[in-house]
């Protein structure tokens, strides 16, 4: 909880004041445009996190069984099941 917090204000201090050079450099408009290519590095880290295996090793990633549902794979997280069982 400590980490969340920490690069919580870490983002909000150093966001804001980005975005209040951006602002004042190229108007009130580019903030919003700014802010539009964030969210979509974003949306792009999170998709690529969503694929990704969930455990080192003899992980299961949602590429390794195409027929294993997000929900599905994190309760094979949690039980730490190996490949074969979940696309058995």
């Amino acid at each position: 909880m400590g980490a969340y917090t920490g690069f919580l204000d870490l983002a909000l201090g150093l966001a804001s004041r980005a975005l209040g050079l951006v602002a004042s450099g190229a108007g009130l408009g580019a903030v919003f445009f700014a802010s539009t290519l964030i969210v979509l590095c974003a949306a792009v880290i999170a998709v690529r996190l969503l694929y990704a295996p969930l455990l080192s090793g003899n992980a299961v990633g949602l590429r390794a069984c195409r027929t294993v549902s997000p929900v599905r794979a994190r309760a094979l997280w949690d039980h730490r099941h190996t490949r074969e069982r979940a696309c058995a």
